[in-house]
């Protein structure tokens, strides 16, 4: 598989872990569970730091 398929799916992926994030957040508001503060956090971490498409394909290059 290509560089450019993969960085497309971890796209994909990365959009998800955003949208996980929030919903995170959101049962963390309701709840206030420790534990949904910490996955929504690094959730929305991973969407920070692989948002754009080159930060995705040097991510893969590394792997």
């Amino acid at each position: 598989m290509k560089i450019t398929e993969k960085a497309k799916q971890l796209a994909v992926v990365v959009w998800i872990n955003l949208f996980i994030g929030f919903y995170n957040l959101y049962i963390f508001r309701q709840d206030s569970t420790n534990i949904n503060l910490v996955i929504g956090i690094l959730n929305i971490g991973i969407w920070v730091f692989l948002r754009t498409h080159q930060m995705r394909v040097e991510y893969l290059k590394e792997r």
